[in-house]
C-alpha cells in the first residue's frame, strides 16, 4: 500500500499552503509553533489610517468673492456711519440702529462666505476676515451706545443738549463731567430702589 501510515504527515502540507514541518495542537489544528495558522482573534490588526483634512487647492468663485467684497464694504460703512454722530440726538439714535443693521449683514455675508469656501474646498476669499471684524466691531459699538441711551435716557438728552450750547473745549468737558454725575447718581438711586423692593 502507498503513502504515508495512518495519522503519520503525508507530506501534502506544501502542496496546499501548510508548513512542511509543522506540529499540531491539542485540537489537532496545525500549531504555530512556526509562525502558521492562527484564530481571527489572535490575527494582529492593521489601524485604519485616519482621514486627512483636505486642503483648499483651488482658488474661490466668483460668487465667494464677491461675497466677500460685499462684506468688506458693509463693514466699512457700518463703522464710518458712527463717526457722523453729532450733537444731534435723534439722528445720531437712526445713524446708530443703521450701522447695528449694517454691521450685523456684513458679519453674516462674510462668515457665509468663508464658510462655503471650506466646504467647497477652496482658498477663503480675500476681504471675508475684514468684512467680519469690521461688521462684529461695528455692531458692537452700536449696540452699546443704544443701550446706553435706553439706559439713562434723560441724562444723555441733558447732555446732547449741554453739547449743543457748548462753545469750547472746557465746555464740552463740562458736560461730560455733567454726565458721569448725573449717571453716578442715577445709578445710585436705581440700586436704593431695587434695595427698597
Amino acid at each position: 500500500m502507498l503513502g504515508s501510515p495512518y495519522g503519520e504527515p503525508t507530506g501534502l502540507g506544501q502542496r496546499y499552503g501548510w508548513p512542511a514541518q509543522q506540529g499540531q495542537d491539542s485540537t489537532g489544528r496545525p500549531g504555530d509553533q512556526q509562525g502558521g495558522w492562527r484564530p481571527a482573534s489572535q490575527t494582529p490588526q492593521r489601524p485604519t489610517p485616519q482621514p486627512q483634512a483636505r486642503r483648499p487647492a483651488r482658488p474661490p468663485e466668483r460668487e465667494l468673492r464677491q461675497r466677500a467684497i460685499a462684506s468688506l464694504i458693509f463693514g466699512a460703512v457700518a463703522l464710518i456711519a458712527q463717526f457722523g454722530l453729532g450733537t444731534d440726538l435723534h439722528k445720531g439714535v437712526y445713524l446708530l440702529i443703521f450701522s447695528a443693521v449694517v454691521g450685523i449683514a456684513a458679519f453674516v455675508i462674510g462668515i457665509s462666505a468663508v464658510v462655503k469656501a471650506r466646504s467647497t474646498g477652496s482658498y477663503r476669499p480675500r476681504g471675508a476676515i475684514g468684512g467680519i471684524v469690521l461688521g462684529a466691531l461695528a455692531t458692537l459699538i452700536a449696540v452699546f451706545i443704544l443701550g446706553f441711551y435706553l439706559t439713562f435716557p434723560t441724562q444723555v438728552s441733558n447732555y446732547f443738549n449741554c453739547r449743543n450750547q457748548a462753545q469750547t473745549s472746557s465746555d464740552q468737558q463740562a458736560c461730560m463731567t455733567k454726565l458721569y454725575k448725573s449717571i453716578q447718581i442715577g445709578a445710585g438711586l436705581a440700586s436704593g430702589d431695587l434695595r427698597q423692593r
